[in-house]
This record gives structure tokens, C-alpha cells and sequence, in this order.
């Protein structure tokens, strides 16, 4: 019988193959590690309302991780076990500035996403995925505002995450530098040209934390998967660390074991290497 006890995985590039979607078989191995008793957990940088239909591909987990660490839930008992908000001052300030700088973004209270009003890009942001989740058989509407950025930002409380849609390097070292003036506030790569601004002390790894201190258990009951450089935290908590072949070189020299890719079922198989 495997010491492992739970399993977290990130989505995109690990859980999910390129066509965003979860194997037959990769399903079958997460129901035979639940059958063994293994916690199943996902971690991510999309916000809670964005994880049921990956729950549901799965046929269930245990626990989610969302907003790369912000909101930890447990999903047999539908309770919230961490929301680390940022605080209303920092997150009108953050606003304001991606305002003047002119920036793309979004932004997210546990239950409700925000965009700039007349942006067709967020627009499109949230239809792909609602079409995406009809597409896979688990119909959602996420619940939606846009902004008006004429307004002052006072209303918006309870914010955990704001997102900044960036390629230009020399407007990612400003923003960088900004939050660096900031109290309590930190700012992480969730993926390609997306850059998220979090209450100081998020991570995926303080997600685990509150997961593992809820089942009592240690870092040698514990694996973690994962590809991009916001799934490092993770190796922080667990003795068995798997980085995907298509991850980046610096989540690969972390790992104590490397998957195939996220296109040839990389996690079942090492999920599968728990059970027999």
C-alpha cells in the first residue's frame, strides 16, 4: 500500500491535456487512488467558480486550491478552509494604477469575476470557458460584473486575486516594482502573459498546508504535480515532487520524479505507480 495519502496536481500543462480536457484513463487512475484511500486535490491559479467542471471531469476530488493558493476548499463538506483576501486599501490601489497604466485585467471575489467594461478579450475569456464546460457535458454560467472605470473602485471588497494581462516586459517591470511598494502584497506568474497580484503570504503551498494540518498529516504523505513556475510552492510540502516532462527547467530540477508529458497521461501514470 502507498505512504502517500494525497495527491495535489495543477491543471493546465499537467492535469489537462492541450485540448484542456482529462483522459478516460487518467479518470480511471484518480478513482482507483480514491478507491485506495488517497485525498485527491486540485490546485490552480483560476478562481473557485472556474474548478467545478474539472472536478466533475474527474468525477469528484477532495479538496480544491484556486487562485494559486487564496481559496482553499473542502469539497466533500462544500466548506471554505482559507480566503486570503487582499486588503480593500491595496486592492483600490492596484486597481487604480492598472487604470492609469492602461492595463488589461481581471479580477475575482470568491464568487464573482470583474472586467473593464467594452473589453472583448475578457469577454471572450469567460464565454470560452462557458462553451468549454458545455462542450464536456457540465454546463456553467460564472457569475460576471463589468467595470466602470469611470467610478472609484471603493465597492469592490473581498478581493482575491487581480490579473494582469501583460506581454511588454518594461510594463511588467513597473507593475513589478509597484507592488514591491506595496504592504502585504506579492505577484506571481500563473501562465503565459498573466501575471496575478495576491495578498502577500498566497501560495499554493500554504494551501497544502491547510490541507495537510486538516488531515494531520506530513510532507512524506504527500505528492504534488506540477509544470510552471507558480507550482514550485508545492515542493516546499511534499517529499514526492513530479514535474512534467513539458514543464519548465526550473520545476525539473526540483522534481524527485519526471512524468511523461501532459498529453501522454503523464499523472495517471505516475498515479498508477502508487496503487499496484
Amino acid at each position: 500500500m502507498s505512504k502517500i495519502k494525497l495527491i495535489v496536481t495543477d491543471l493546465d500543462g499537467t492535469l489537462l491535456n492541450d485540448e484542456k480536457k482529462v483522459s478516460a484513463y487518467t479518470v480511471e487512475m484518480i478513482q482507483k487512488a480514491k478507491a485506495a484511500g488517497i485525498k485527491i486535490c486540485i490546485a490552480s491559479g483560476r478562481f473557485d467558480g472556474m474548478l467545478s467542471i474539472y472536478r466533475d471531469s474527474i468525477l469528484g476530488c477532495d479538496y480544491t486550491i484556486s487562485c494559486n493558493g487564496a481559496v482553499v476548499k473542502n469539497e466533500n463538506s462544500n466548506q471554505f478552509l482559507l480566503v486570503n483576501a487582499l486588503s480593500h486599501e491595496n486592492t483600490i490601489k492596484i486597481l487604480t494604477y492598472f487604470k492609469e497604466q492602461q492595463l488589461t485585467f481581471m479580477f475575482y471575489s470568491p464568487d464573482t469575476i470583474y472586467y473593464e467594461a467594452g473589453k472583448a478579450k475578457m469577454a471572450k475569456r469567460v464565454t470560452d470557458y462557458e462553451q468549454l464546460a458545455q462542450s464536456l457535458g457540465f454546463p456553467k454560467k460564472l457569475k460576471v460584473e463589468t467595470v466602470d472605470l469611470t467610478k472609484p473602485f471603493d465597492s469592490y471588497h473581498n478581493i482575491i486575486k487581480i490579473v494582469a494581462y501583460e506581454h511588454e516586459e518594461e510594463k511588467l517591470s513597473a507593475l513589478r516594482a509597484y507592488c514591491d511598494t506595496l504592504e502585504n502584497c506579492c505577484m506571481e506568474a500563473t501562465g503565459y502573459g498573466i501575471y496575478g497580484l495576491f495578498e502577500k503570504n498566497v501560495s499554493k503551498r500554504e494551501g497544502i498546508e491547510v490541507i495537510k494540518k486538516e488531515m494531520g498529516i506530513g510532507n512524506d504523505a504527500v505528492a504534488v504535480f506540477g509544470d510552471w513556475e507558480n507550482d514550485l510552492s508545492m515542493f516546499d510540502c511534499a517529499d514526492t515532487r513530479v514535474a512534467m516532462v513539458n514543464g519548465m527547467e526550473i520545476v525539473k530540477e526540483r522534481a524527485t520524479i519526471i512524468a511523461e508529458s501532459n498529453n501522454d497521461d503523464g499523472v495517471a501514470k505516475v498515479i498508477a505507480s502508487f496503487i499496484d
